[in-house]
C-alpha cells in the first residue's frame, strides 16, 4: 500500500501550523495527532531522530501525544476534541512508541485510515529544504504521491524565522538583540535554505511532475483563508465545500507579538538584498510573487 497520499513540505514560517489544523478538521483526510513527524529528514535515520543540539525528535513527539491523551494542555485539548478520527489516533500512538524507524513503520501509521477510505498525509515544513537523494527515495514509496508548499515573502519569512529562533527561543525582545546576530542568522544555512525556493523547487520538480505539486501564496491564505483551503481540498480530492465550517478558520497559529514587529530598516534593506536574486526568477513563474520582487526592487 503505497502511503501516505500526500505531503505538505513548507515552508517554513508560512502558515503550516494552521494548515495542520485545518487539514485535521477534514472528515475525508487522516493526519497524525502530531504535527511535524520529521521522519525523512531525521527519524529513519535513527531510532530517537536525534539531531545535534536537540532533543530527539522521537521523544518530543510522544511527549506531545502524551498532553494529548492526559489533557494536559489547551492545544492538545482542542486537538483531540475536535478531531474527527479519535480511535486512528490512538492507533498511531501504539505504532509510534514501537522501537523501529523503518520505512514500513512510517508508512503503517497511515494503513488503517485508508482502509476507511480517507486520503492521508502529515506536515513537516523541513521536507522543503531535503536533498535530492531523498526526494528519490519518497517518490519510490508513492510515485503518486500530492505535494502541497506554501510560499511567503522572503524577506518575511526569514524575519519571522529570526523571530521564533533568536527571540521566542531566548524568551528576548528583538530590541535586545544586535544587528550582527540577526545578520549572521540571515546567512545561515538554516536560514539561507528555507528561503531559497527556487533550489527547493528545482530539486522536487526533479523528481515530481508539476501536477502534483501544489504551490500556493501565504498572502493568499491570509487574505482569504476559505478559497485558499478550498483550493487545497480540490487538489486533494476532497469535497471543499465543508471549509466554512472549521474551527479556527480565521485564526493563524503560531503568531506571536514578536513575530508581528516590523522590520527594522537596515535588516530589511540587507534581505531585500540577498532575495532579490531569487525573487526575480520566482516572479518569472508566479504571479503572486511579482509584488514581492517590485516591492525590494524600488529599494534596490
Amino acid at each position: 500500500m503505497n502511503k501516505p497520499d500526500f505531503l505538505c513540505i513548507g515552508a517554513q514560517r508560512c502558515g503550516s501550523s494552521w494548515l495542520y489544523e485545518m487539514l485535521r478538521q477534514h472528515p475525508g483526510l487522516w493526519l497524525p495527532p502530531v504535527k511535524e513527524l520529521h521522519y525523512f529528514d531525521t527519524l529513519q535515520h535513527s531510532l530517537d531522530g536525534r539531531r545535534a543540539g536537540r532533543q530527539p525528535r522521537k521523544k518530543v513527539v510522544l511527549g506531545k501525544l502524551t498532553r494529548i491523551s492526559t489533557w494536559m494542555d489547551p492545544v492538545f485539548i482542542k486537538r483531540r476534541l475536535f478531531a474527527k478520527h479519535p480511535w486512528l489516533d490512538i492507533r498511531f500512538t501504539k505504532i509510534y512508541s514501537r522501537k523501529d524507524n523503518s520505512l514500513e513503520w512510517y508508512q503503517s501509521f497511515f494503513y488503517a485510515a485508508a482502509r476507511k477510505g480517507l486520503a492521508t498525509g502529515e506536515v513537516t515544513p523541513a521536507y522543503a529544504i531535503l536533498p535530492r537523494s531523498e526526494i528519490l527515495k519518497i517518490h519510490s514509496m508513492n510515485s503518486d504521491l500530492k505535494i502541497i508548499l506554501v510560499l511567503r515573502d522572503p524577506v518575511k519569512r526569514a524575519w519571522s524565522h529570526a523571530m521564533k529562533d533568536i527571540c521566542r527561543a531566548y524568551n528576548r525582545n528583538p530590541e535586545e538583540v544586535d544587528e550582527k546576530t540577526f545578520l549572521d542568522f540571515f546567512h545561515s544555512d538554516e536560514c539561507v535554505s528555507r528561503s531559497d525556493y527556487v533550489s527547493c523547487l528545482e530539486r522536487w520538480e526533479s523528481v515530481f511532475p508539476k501536477n502534483q505539486i501544489h504551490i500556493v501564496s501565504f498572502d493568499g491564505l491570509a487574505a482569504d483563508p476559505e478559497a485558499f483551503l478550498e483550493d487545497v481540498f480540490v487538489f486533494l480530492e476532497v469535497d471543499p465545500g465543508r471549509t466554512h465550517q472549521l474551527e479556527g478558520l480565521r485564526e493563524m497559529r503560531n503568531a506571536s507579538a514578536a513575530t508581528a514587529k516590523p522590520i527594522p530598516p537596515r535588516l530589511r534593506q540587507a534581505l531585500a538584498e540577498q532575495h532579490l536574486p531569487g525573487l526575480r526568477k520566482l516572479a518569472k513563474r508566479f504571479p503572486f510573487a511579482q509584488p514581492w520582487l517590485n516591492k525590494y526592487e524600488m529599494r534596490d
